[in-house]
This record gives structure tokens, sequence and C-alpha cells, in this order.
């Protein structure tokens, strides 16, 4: 029926689609209902004995059955058949070398490659996987079972057994390190990719045995794994677990220095996925407490944490401090990635203070660095990759400076940079930057574009922080396009969103402005004005660059409320902060309000300020603002000739 379908088809999923299995399954349906036996199916060999009575005694049950296959194997096909249910998957390779190592198994004298084509031949087990690729070889989970429960009568076999897998995964893993940290990255990749079920078992083995040794020759591969494919819940876990056994380890400054790594990485990555929450503040205070009166360590994955921390709460002073230690470690170590991150850090901190040139020399320097080639990867990186991030960051400054065409080409090298690292946390990162950037142009259809494919990476990997912004971006285009209701309706699910992570972090005055603008096409001016105040009193305590646009998003709500003097007002403040913050697209765009302002008054000096803004232009005259101000310039006017 349609009320118990869904439950029948996870019972068929959880047999494994075995016929046996799950006609042993039917024969208790007279006792559970579909959904109680599916949830009986933890243990599927206890559950299904018995069956029609037609049956052959052998398969009266599925534990039977299995074992009639069993008990027809030679000993050393038993021993081996045993062994693959400590994999999850098994390459033949590593089944050879695990075999190799124990001493149950070299003893019966049977052949590796013999005994496993014995086991196929036997639907014990499977080949999976294209015929042209390495062979990969599984059990079904009924299977699987049972040998986990043959492995465990033998407590020195499955002893040595699970270590050696553990083992040979430990030391698989560190012989990934030196590809991913090279010219094979991408297959290396692909490789601890198809392994990870084997990594996360061996993982989990040596999280029990509290064996460090191990452990570090997994970590930092497992680290670039889970952060390349945006498995940020993994290096949650990952973290966690060796926070717990450090905490048992003695005091000393290496242990100290492994601690505050460790727990700065962990408030990284909680950032990264939840955005700058309560739970990332306690994370961070956490990593900061043992700091206090202490120099920093001076390590990357440190100093790397820490800046994203003050650039999120817009201590930029502090952010600047941080960045230039990323520069100055850089060269010592002259590590070409480093200073990548010093560059940006420096260039995002330095442009309210420092002025957009300043910044956007660092920015071209970092650009630099990327174009040049690879860098090296390095353990505890997580989050936005630095190259693409430095691009978009570069737009943004270049369209201040008043070069919309050079920013829309860096933004598309964004793109292309962030496609080709398959990096989705970056990509998601990217293709919202590139939606703003799309919102300042006024192409509310490319808005929507980036929008949309924010959410689709959002909804591959969970990332709420990108959901919430991303329904943000979409609801302003929508409304933009027309949509006005349904677009107010998105951007209040996305402001909700992102209020449900508690502090809010660096993006809350753009989205209010956003809020503030879709409020305006609305014609909820009132609504809007208290959104935008809120916008400009936060971004007058942290990022000030911000303040000129979002007055001029104020003058406009107070122009269509009719405040023509006060809006006036603000559009010549705002003028007058862009033109000292060489911030040229902000200057034009203000002049172009006051334009129309004064001619409506009858100003005989209504153009001379647009006039003498534009003509400073040497690119994107077909931009919105630039063609506005071109046809206003054009058009006759009262007092202008």
């Amino acid at each position: 029926t349609n009320e118990n379908s869904a439950a029948i088809a996870e019972i068929c999923r959880r047999l494994d689609g075995l016929p046996l299995a799950i006609e042993l399954a039917t024969a208790r349906i007279n006792l559970f209902s579909p959904e109680e036996l599916r949830d009986r199916l933890g243990s599927r060999l206890a559950l299904l004995r018995g069956g029609s009575r037609d049956l052959p005694s052998r398969q009266r049950t599925l534990r039977t059955t299995i074992e009639w296959s069993y008990q027809l194997l030679e000993p050393g096909e038993r021993r081996l058949f045993e062994l693959l249910s400590v994999f999850p998957v098994a390459g033949l390779a590593a089944v050879e070398a695990v075999a190799e190592d124990l001493d149950s198994l070299t003893e019966t004298d049977s052949d590796t490659l013999d005994s496993v084509a014995s086991l196929l031949d036997k639907s014990l087990i499977r080949k999976v996987g294209p015929d042209d690729v390495a062979s990969r070889l599984m059990m079904l989970e009924t299977i699987r079972e049972y040998a986990t429960e043959r492995l465990d009568e033998l407590p020195e076999f499955a002893t040595a057994a699970r270590q050696a897998h553990a083992a040979y995964f430990a030391d698989f893993a560190q012989r990934q390190w030196q590809d991913l940290t090279g010219e094979r990255r991408e297959a290396a990749l692909a490789a601890m990719t198809a392994d990870i079920d084997n990594l996360r078992v061996a993982w989990r083995y040596w999280v029990a045995k509290r064996d460090k040794v191990q452990l570090n020759k997994l970590v930092d591969s497992l680290w670039l794994l889970y952060d390349a494919r945006s498995w940020y819940q993994e290096t949650i876990g990952l973290t966690n677990d060796l926070l717990d056994i450090l905490s048992s380890a003695s005091s000393t400054p290496d242990r100290a220095a492994e601690e505050i790594t460790l727990r700065t990485s962990l408030a990284r990555v909680l950032m990264a996925t939840k955005g700058y929450s309560r739970e990332v503040e306690e994370a961070y205070a956490a990593a900061l407490q043992p700091l206090e009166g202490r120099d920093l360590p001076q390590l990357f994955p440190v100093l790397r944490s820490l800046a994203s921390y003050y650039i999120a709460q817009t201590q930029f002073h502090k952010g600047a401090r941080i960045g230039r230690e990323i520069l100055h470690l850089a060269e010592q170590q002259q590590d070409t990635g480093m200073l990548v991150d010093g560059h940006l850090v420096v260039g995002l901190c330095v442009s309210t203070r420092e002025g957009l040139p300043v910044a956007l020399e660092h920015l071209d320097k970092a650009i630099a660095l990327v174009s040049a080639g690879p860098s090296r990867s390095r353990p505890f990186r997580l989050g936005n990759n630095s190259g693409p991030t430095c691009f978009t960051t570069s737009a943004f400054f270049l369209w201040m400076l008043g070069y919309p065409d050079k920013a829309v080409a860096r933004d598309e090298e964004a793109i292309t940079l962030a496609t080709r690292l398959q990096h989705p946390y970056t990509l998601a990162y990217v293709e919202f930057h590139c939606g703003v950037l799309r919102l300042w142009l006024r192409q509310p259809e490319l808005v929507r574009e980036h929008a949309i494919r924010v959410l689709d990476i959002e909804r591959q990997y969970d990332f709420p922080l990108w959901r919430a912004l991303g329904t943000c971006l979409g609801g302003i285009a929508d409304a933009q396009l027309g949509r006005v209701e349904e677009g107010l309706a998105r951007v209040n699910e996305g402001i909700a969103l992102y209020q449900e992570m508690t502090t809010p972090p660096v993006f809350w005055p753009q989205l209010l402005s956003i809020k503030a603008g879709v409020h305006a096409i609305a014609g909820k001016v009132a609504e809007g004005l208290l959104l935008i105040d809120e916008a400009l009193e936060l971004a007058t305590h942290g990022d000030i660059s911000m303040v000129p646009e979002l007055s001029l998003v104020k003058g406009d709500l107070l122009a269509a409320a009719g405040a023509t003097d006060a809006a006036a007002e603000l559009s010549q403040g705002a003028f007058e902060l862009a033109e000292r913050g060489g911030v040229k697209m902000t200057q034009l765009r203000a002049a172009l309000r006051l334009c129309r302002l004064w001619r409506s008054q009858g100003r005989g000096d209504a153009d001379r300020l647009l006039r003498s803004v534009y003509d400073t232009f040497t690119e994107g005259f077909e931009t919105p603002d630039l063609t506005d101000a071109r046809d206003l310039l054009e058009r006759d006017s009262v007092g202008w000739r």
C-alpha cells in the first residue's frame, strides 16, 4: 500500500535484494507489521529463520544457507572468507598484502588469488566496479554479518586480522600523502575516496587503541581528503577523537602546541559549516584560553584559523596583524601557498584602514602566485581555498575602484579555478560572491543563476551557511525580476536560516541591505528604513567600507517616501566618504542620485558633479550605472548646456 511501501522497499534494500532473504522476511509478516519488521532487521541472521517447509533444509534459514556454502570451503578459503569481513570493500592488492601478514593464512598453503577466485565462484563475494579498473571485492551485508560471526569465534585470528587491516591502511594513507601534496593529487584523492570505508575502519581501530603513532599516519591525508571533498562533519569527528586522546597525554610544550592547533582548526571547521555561531565562539574561547599572556605559536593552522575568526568579527586590525605574521612565517619557510594566504588576509583587512589600492597590491601578489602554479598542500587546511577567494575579493575591490569590466573578468577566473579544484565549499563561496557582484551590476537574471548554483551545491553537501545566503540571494533576484512577494518570502526564509546560527557574522549587514532593498521594491519603506538603520549601525562599528553604499540605499528609501532633502543629504555624505576612500563606483552612484534630485529642484549646476566623476572612468561603459550617467548627461535639462 501507499502507507507501507517505503518500509517494504527499505526491507528489500537491507536484505540486499536476495530472494531467499526476502522470502524469509515474508514468513514473519503475520507476526510483525512491515514497519516493525524493518526496525528489527538490525541482525538479519537472527531474525530470518523459518521459511516455507517445502524448501530444502539447507534453505530454511538464511544462516544455514550461508553455512552450507561455508562448510564446503577449504580451510584456507574459510580463513580468507573470515578476513574479508573486516573489509567494507576490498582492493585485491590490499587483500593480498593483509593476508600475507597473517600466520593463520600462510600456514594453510593456499594461494590468496586462488581462494578469492573460489569465493567469487561460490557467490560468497562479488566483484564490483567496471571491468576495466582494478578489481574490488565486497560481501553482501547478510553474508558479511555471518563471516564476522565466524571471525569472532577465532579470537586470536580476529585480533590479528583487524590489526593487520588497520596497519595496512594507516601505511596506505601515509604513502598517499606524498602524492596528495604533489602533481598526482587528483589520483591520490580518488584512491583514498575509493578506500574511504577501510580508512574509517582503520581510524576507529587505532582510536580505540589510542595509538598516536598510527593515527599520525592517517590524520594528514584524511584531513586533506575531508577538506577536498567538503566532508566537514568527518573532520569534526576526527578532531574530537584526537583531542580526546591528547587529553590523557603528559603536559609538554609540543602537546600544548598540538592541542592549540587542533582546537583552532576545530573552531574554523565549525565556522565553515555553521557560520559564526555560539558554538564557534565557545570553540575559539577554548582554543585561545591556553594562550592568555603568551605569544602565539608560529604555526600556520593556528594563525590562519585566528585570522578567519577576526575577519568574521570584523576585527580587521587584529586580522591584519595575524596576516603579517603568516607572511613572515611563509617567507621563513619559503612556502608559496602560505604566502597566498598571508597576502589574502592582509589585503582583506587593510582595505578599510590603508585604502583599496594597498589592499589590491596584496591581492595582486597573491593572484600572481596562484597563477604561477599549484602550491603544496599542508596538514590541517580547510575552508575556502585561498586562490579563488583572492580573485573574488579582488573583483569587489576593482568594482569599488571603478573597474567593473576587470571585476567581472576576475570573477570568471575565480569560477574557472574553483571548478578545476573540485572543492565544493570553495565553489559555493565563489558562486555566492559572484552573485553579489552581479547584484551590484544590476543583472538579476545572472544573480538568480548564481543563487541556484549555490543552493545546488548546498543540497549535496549540507552547508547551512550557504543555504541561508543562497536563499537570500535568490530572493532579491526574484524581487528584481518582478516576483516581489515570492522574493520577499525567500529573503525572509534565508534571514531566518541565518539567524538560527545565533551570532550574526560578517555577512549580516549585507543581508540586511538585501532585505531592505526587497522591501523598497515591495513599497514597504518604513520596514526597509528600520533594516538599513540596523545595517548602518553594524557597519559603522565593523566594516566601514560598506557605509557609503548603505547610505545610498537609505537615501533611496527616503526619496521613495518623499523626503528628498534627507535623501540628498545622505547621497552627499556617501559621495564625500567614497571620495576620501577612492571608491569611485560609489561616487558615481551618489552623483547620479544627486544629479536627479538637483535637476528636480532646478539647480543649474546639477550635472557638474556627475560629469566630474564620469569623465574619470576608462571602462565599464555598458554597465547600468555608467549608461544611466551617460544618458542623463546627454539629456537636455533646465540649467545645463
